[in-house]
């Protein structure tokens, strides 16, 4: 009865102005302050700048995804299950996670279109595509959480199966390249890279602490389809969003270009995570459907 009470506080009451305020002005902070300033110094320090083209650069980087959030949950003392860094119930979140990357492949099948219309996702008509394919996404996961059946027991054969069809799909683009003779490094560290640290660690970051944190303190009063939800969910998506808009803007020296259009997409994309992990509890069937993504990046690489 204790451990209920306790996600009732952390989920669905609302904290005073105070302490929503705080909560803003805390991931904001651990967002565009303190991941920043780590990633440069990092960068600076290891690699001798900002602009390196070393391949070990991001999975220094990358890291910081996994290391901030875990260590503001255990310095604080929180308990990690609030903040979905939890696999139980593994198979239920095995099986959400590929029905909610099933359901993604309308979005991401976008990049393959823009790629053979010569279009750029950093354009107004390649991001409005994206937007409205990332929209229909959305759509479908609501409409998926709606048929989801918490009593129906995951078999044995469904989980292990869907365990191998992960698998498949992060080694057939390996396989695939080394038959055609076109294996290398980017393509291998692709795979990896996007599954792992883009995939799981954008997850911990920004659906497991961000959104986690402020529901908190805006509590979680709203419903949809049996799952509650709060303005958390929508500040984390704006947060993923800007996030994406200055990967060609060095936000110190205030030089670059926002990718204006790139946050579009990627809004919604934070939509489809963040509601995931609602309905979950946990950042597993988010982390997922986002990192296996790694196939199609890993074929663009292939074919392009």
């Amino acid at each position: 009865m204790a451990e209920d009470t306790s996600e009732m506080t952390i989920h669905e009451a609302c904290g005073s102005s105070k302490d929503k305020a705080f909560a803003l002005v805390e991931v904001i902070m651990v967002r565009f302050v303190i991941y920043a300033l780590l990633a440069r110094v990092l960068l600076i320090t290891l690699f001798g700048g900002i602009e390196t083209q070393n391949i070990l650069a991001a999975y220094v980087v990358g890291s910081l995804w996994f290391i901030i959030p875990f260590g503001v949950v255990m310095v604080t003392r929180r308990d990690r299950s609030s903040f979905g860094f939890t696999l139980r119930p593994i198979r239920r979140n095995v099986d959400r996670g590929m029905s909610a990357f099933l359901v993604l492949l309308i979005a991401l099948m976008g990049f393959g279109i823009l790629s053979a219309l010569g279009w750029s996702y950093l354009e107004p008509r390649g991001a409005m595509l994206l937007t409205s394919l990332f929209s229909i996404s959305l759509i479908l996961v609501v409409l998926l959480i709606g048929r989801d059946d918490e009593e129906q027991e995951i078999s044995n054969s469904s989980f292990y199966g869907d365990l191998i069809i992960i698998m498949l799909l992060l080694v057939l683009p390996i396989l695939g390249g080394f038959v055609m003779g076109q294996l290398s490094i980017l393509l291998v560290s692709t795979v990896i890279w996007q599954f792992v640290f883009s995939g799981f660690g954008e997850e911990a970051f920004f659906r497991g602490y961000i959104q986690s944190r402020l529901n908190e303190a805006f509590g979680r009063p709203y419903e949809v389809k049996g799952v509650n939800f709060g303005v958390g969910l929508i500040i984390s998506a704006l947060i993923f969003s800007i996030s994406h808009m200055l990967n060609t803007f060095d936000l110190y020296t205030l030089t670059g270009q926002l990718a204006i259009w790139w946050g579009t997409f990627t809004f919604v994309g934070g939509l489809i995570f963040g509601l995931l992990k609602e309905w979950s509890g946990s950042i597993m069937p988010g982390g997922i459907a986002h990192g296996l993504e790694a196939f199609g990046e890993a074929i663009g690489i292939l074919f392009s």
